[in-house]
C-alpha cells in the first residue's frame, strides 16, 4: 500500500514539473505533506514563550512549503521531505522575527545577561548581585549597567499577549486587563451621583445648582452668579447658609456635626485661597500683557518720531535735492 502511495506521488510530482501552472497537482502535493508542517509547527512552537500562536507557525510554514514545491528538483536524487523542512522551519524563523519588535541585537544581549545570571545562581546558591554576574561575564560594572540598559527592552510585554485563555471566541489579552488610571472609576461615579441626590434633597433650584456647580463642576462663585442671573455676594451668601443645613441633614449625632462643619469650613477656606491666587496670578499676566503691548506701541512711537527727525535733517542736508537733480540728469 505505501508502495502505491510512493507510486502515485512520484506521477503527481512528474506531471507537476511538466507543467508548474497547474495548481491543481500543485494542492494535491500540498495535502500529502501538510503533516510536516504540523509537525515541524508544534515542535518550535514547544520551545516558545507565551503569547506566540501555533496557527500562525502553520500558516507561514505552508508558505515554505509552497516554496519548496515550486523550487524542488527531481533529478538531484534528494527526497522531498529532506529538502523541504529546512524551508518549513526557515520561514516559520522568519514569521518570528517580523512578530518580535525587539532587535536581534538587543535579544542577544539579554540572552547574554541571563546565562551569566543562571550561572551564577546555580554556583552561589542564592539571587547573584550585579557585580557578580559582571564578574561572570568579564565585563566592568559600567560596561555591565549599559549592557543591561541596553537589554532592558526585551523585558517590555506587549498588550496584544494574552491574559488567559477563554472559553469564548475572544481570548483575553493584557490590553483588556490594563487599568486605565484617566478614567474615573464607575463606582466613583455612582457614589458622587448618590450623594449628590442626598445632598440636595430639600433644597430649591437655585440652592441644589450652587452645591452642584460649586462642589461637582468647580465653577467660581462669579461663574455660579453669572449662570444663575445672581450677584457673587448673593451666591456666596446662599452658599454660607446652606452648609449649615447640609451639615445637619447628613449628620444628626453632634459631636459628628462639628467636626465635619468644622471640615467644610476649611474646604471652602482653602478653596477661596485657591481662587484667591488664581485670581492674583490672572491679574498679574494682564498686567504683564498690558505692558508689553504699551513698550511696543512706545518703541513704535520712537521710530515714527525718528523717522520723522530723519527726514527733516534729510531735507535740511541738501542732500535730497542734490538726489532730485541727478536722477533728473540720468532722465
Amino acid at each position: 500500500m505505501a508502495t502505491k502511495v510512493s507510486e502515485d506521488v512520484s506521477e503527481v510530482w512528474i506531471e507537476y514539473k511538466k507543467d508548474q501552472a497547474n495548481q491543481e497537482l500543485r494542492n494535491r502535493l500540498m495535502e500529502r505533506y501538510l503533516p510536516l508542517v504540523r509537525y515541524n509547527a508544534e515542535r518550535v512552537w514547544a520551545k516558545l514563550p507565551e503569547g506566540v500562536d501555533l496557527n500562525d507557525l502553520m500558516s507561514a510554514g505552508v508558505f515554505g512549503l509552497m516554496d519548496a514545491i515550486e523550487a524542488f528538483d527531481m533529478e538531484r536524487g534528494v527526497k522531498f521531505e529532506t529538502y523541504c523542512v529546512p524551508r518549513i522551519r526557515g520561514a516559520m524563523l522568519d514569521e518570528l522575527r517580523t512578530m518580535d519588535w525587539v532587535p536581534r541585537l538587543v535579544r542577544s544581549k539579554a540572552s547574554k545577561v541571563e546565562a551569566a545570571r543562571k550561572a551564577v545562581e546555580a554556583r552561589v546558591g542564592r539571587p547573584p548581585t550585579e557585580a557578580e554576574i559582571a564578574e561572570q561575564m568579564s565585563l566592568s560594572i559600567q560596561e555591565f549597567e549599559r549592557l543591561r540598559s541596553e537589554a532592558s527592552a526585551v523585558n517590555l510585554v506587549s498588550l496584544e499577549k494574552k491574559w488567559y485563555e477563554t472559553d469564548s471566541y475572544k481570548d483575553v489579552r493584557e490590553v483588556d486587563v490594563v487599568e486605565d488610571v484617566r478614567c474615573e472609576d464607575p463606582t466613583d461615579g455612582i457614589q458622587k451621583t448618590d450623594l449628590m441626590k442626598l445632598v440636595t434633597k430639600g433644597l430649591n433650584r437655585n440652592e441644589r445648582l450652587i452645591i452642584i456647580l460649586y462642589y461637582y463642576e468647580e465653577l467660581t462663585m462669579k461663574e455660579i452668579g453669572s449662570t444663575l442671573g445672581l450677584s457673587e455676594s448673593r451666591v456666596s451668601q446662599m452658599h454660607s447658609a446652606l452648609l449649615p443645613r447640609i451639615a445637619k441633614m447628613l449628620y444628626p449625632d453632634e459631636q459628628e456635626l462639628t467636626h465635619q462643619r468644622n471640615l467644610l469650613v476649611r474646604l471652602d477656606t482653602r478653596r477661596k485661597a485657591r481662587e484667591k491666587e488664581q485670581k492674583a496670578a490672572d491679574e498679574t499676566m494682564i498686567k504683564a500683557g498690558l505692558n508689553a503691548f504699551l513698550e511696543e506701541k512706545r518703541r513704535q512711537g520712537q521710530d515714527e518720531a525718528f523717522q520723522e527727525w530723519f527726514g527733516h535733517e534729510f531735507q535740511k542736508s541738501g542732500l535730497a535735492a542734490l538726489l532730485k537733480k541727478n536722477d533728473g540728469a540720468a532722465n
